[in-house]
């Protein structure tokens, strides 16, 4: 009885750690100003998440003045451990305008693309193991002398790891069309050979904008975001032929002036929009709208900030923003109700300087790690480091970026691809849904099945007898795949 007791409290103990909203640690990386530097800028770019212990990122720092004025960047990937700290660097001496890597997590190896300047322009693909180990570089040349290296993008926005073992490019790449100088978004797919399979660039009326995110759905196609002009737009794309499916425009600034710090990211039952304008003061869009784009709540409010959003299966999502100097982790229900703030300044207050928080990565064990960049005087300078945060109990994501193991899909197979298994709500309180139809089980910490039954898609699962705590839930579909995930009655 004593040892049911003690490993009751145990248990009890672990969950509620293992569910607390909070700070498990900060840490910085500086890597710091050399005399020839005008400015030490450790640019953040991006972070990738391996598994539970070890995370990359991506950071641009400034090295020194080359020779006709320009700042010499050279891509920097760090990789860190499970407490933050930077346990290994990958620098690559090309001369850099701007690069992207991606982590394919089941293969444990790493994409990184790059467009190099100087005086012999390339557009360089390395592939490289999760210790820094080059498997495989390709660099593909001008042709004829031209600027644009055969359609070859020269800002690179996105990866995105694909099925087999590729990935997918989000970039821009500057045309002449009707003597008008124009940036098209271009979007392109290689396999795991780093051969490119489609390349397709999209046109718009406007000189201006730029992609800012891009996401493989849960019906398998390609999403991808940014602003045009006066307007916030999401393309959705065939992943199979580049094929655009449609173009909805997501909000139209009514000032009439273009954007940054654009952030889409498509719910379970519609889309999340968010972004700054470029007017002074700057005004911020902050709003949820449903397929039919119609908007369900937000509107153009002033002093809101937001550095980064990500959705819940449940249709609620997480925020890191700025309200003006402090950094908030903040939760919203799908109807915009805050349901927990977290003061991240409080953890690291040099933050009140300015920071940067544009990258989140997922854990295996339901944490996040969130990456950016603070800058702050250093004497006669200014320096730059960069910042990242663990967060215990991020929730379960709606759409991880990371898609299954298997094949490239064609258009054809894509309409018969079983989509991934949603959970809701989660935290539950007496009811739960699944996505699927199938044979579900609940097991205890102990694993011990303690419910099983069919169930068919959308149908309530009553479990308001089961105590509070942690459960695992297995789901066997109709289509032969199995599905766990960890759920929580509160």
């Amino acid at each position: 009885m004593r040892r049911k007791l003690i490993l009751a409290i145990c248990t009890l103990f672990w969950v509620q750690i293992a569910f607390s909203q909070s700070v498990v640690w900060e840490t910085r990386f500086d890597f710091g100003a050399s005399p020839n530097e005008d400015n030490a800028n450790d640019e953040f770019i991006d972070l990738n998440v391996l598994d539970t212990s070890i995370f990359f990122s991506n950071s641009r720092p400034t090295r020194h003045i080359i020779f006709n004025g320009d700042v010499n960047y050279k891509p920097v990937v760090l990789k860190h451990n499970n407490r933050g700290v930077a346990i290994d660097t990958f620098v690559y001496f090309d001369t850099i305008n701007s690069y992207q890597s991606v982590v394919d997590r089941n293969r444990r190896q790493l994409w990184m693309v790059y467009y190099k300047i100087g005086r012999r322009k390339r557009f360089v693909i390395q592939r490289i193991d999760v210790n820094g180990r080059l498997l495989q570089y390709s660099a593909i040349l001008p042709q004829g002398g031209v600027t644009n290296l055969d359609s070859m993008p020269i800002d690179i926005y996105k990866l995105l790891p694909a099925s087999d073992g590729g990935f997918y490019i989000v970039a821009t790449t500057p045309r002449t069309i009707a003597s008008q100088s124009v940036t098209l978004w271009q979007v392109s797919r290689w396999d795991s050979v780093g051969q490119r399979r489609w390349v397709n660039e999209f046109t718009d009326q406007f000189r201006n904008g730029a992609p800012s995110q891009a996401e493989i759905l849960p019906n398998g196609e390609l999403m991808v975001s940014g602003w045009k002009g006066t307007e916030i737009i999401a393309l959705h794309i065939d992943t199979g032929s580049g094929r655009l499916i449609s173009r909805k425009v997501l909000f139209t600034n009514p000032r009439n002036i273009g954007w940054y710090q654009i952030i889409v990211r498509k719910l379970p039952d519609g889309y999340f929009v968010a972004g700054a304008d470029f007017g002074n003061p700057s005004q911020c869009v902050f709003q949820k709208l449903n397929d039919t784009l119609g908007r369900v709540w937000g509107g153009y409010p002033s002093g809101f900030y937001g550095l980064s959003v990500e959705p819940l299966a449940d249709s609620s999502f997480w925020m890191v923003q700025r309200r003006p100097d402090n950094y908030y982790y903040e939760r919203f229900s799908k109807d915009s109700v805050l349901q927990f703030s977290l003061n991240l300044t409080n953890y690291a207050p040099n933050l009140t300087y300015r920071a940067n928080f544009n990258s989140v990565g997922y854990f295996n064990d339901g944490s996040v790690v969130i990456g950016g960049d603070r800058v702050f005087p250093m004497g006669s300078i200014q320096n730059s480091d960069l910042v990242f945060m663990k967060v215990a109990n991020f929730g379960t994501p709606y759409n991880p970026v990371y898609p299954p193991v298997g094949p490239v899909l064609t258009s054809n197979q894509k309409q018969n691809q079983e989509p991934n298994l949603q959970v809701y709500p989660n935290p539950f309180t007496n009811t739960l849904r699944l996505s699927h139809k199938g044979t579900a089980q609940l097991l205890d910490v102990h694993g011990r099945v303690i419910l099983s039954q069919p169930v068919e898609a959308g149908e309530e699962l009553n479990v308001g007898n089961l105590p509070k705590g942690m459960y695992l839930l297995r789901l066997q579909s109709v289509g032969g795949k199995l599905y766990v995930r960890k759920v929580v009655r509160e």
